[in-house]
């Protein structure tokens, strides 16, 4: 697989538990998927209201790093059983998140088969506990 990838049709749903109070949100897009060395990409592009956002998550052997450009700059490094520190950067200011990784959990996408990343953290904003988020990323190759 070359460096732009695989076109896939992302499906991406988070569930938010802030305090007993839940959300669910759900993105569907289309990007690339790519193997490079031992690491898997998804790389994909959302609209907002507030402009275009460039995500990246790499995949690697019991780590992920998410980064996030554009109208919202964001970069976390997810490892199960560790604490991590990140930022999150928008027009009000540059935020310190931190992570404690609760999951990771990685099917790749091979042979027309359907690929799955699970992630559940608890997220920190400048060291308050804003809830625990879970991630789930489905992906499969778009069909042209």
């Amino acid at each position: 697989m070359e460096r732009t990838g695989l076109p896939v049709k992302i499906s991406l749903k988070t569930h938010i538990n802030q305090d007993g109070v839940y959300e669910d949100f759900e993105l569907i897009v289309f990007g690339h998927y790519y193997l490079k060395g031992d690491s898997h990409y998804l790389k994909y592009e959302e609209v907002t209201d507030s402009g275009s956002i460039h995500s990246l998550v790499k995949i690697s052997e019991n780590r992920v790093m998410i980064s996030r450009r554009g109208a919202v700059n964001m970069r976390l490094v997810l490892i199960p059983g560790y604490e991590m520190t990140g930022t999150f950067q928008t027009e009000q200011g540059t935020f310190v998140l931190s992570t404690e990784t609760k999951a990771i959990e990685f099917t790749k996408l091979s042979n027309g088969q359907v690929g799955h990343l699970q992630l559940k953290y608890q997220l920190f904003m400048e060291h308050i506990d804003v809830g625990l988020y879970q991630l789930d990323f489905t992906f499969k190759e778009a069909k042209q």
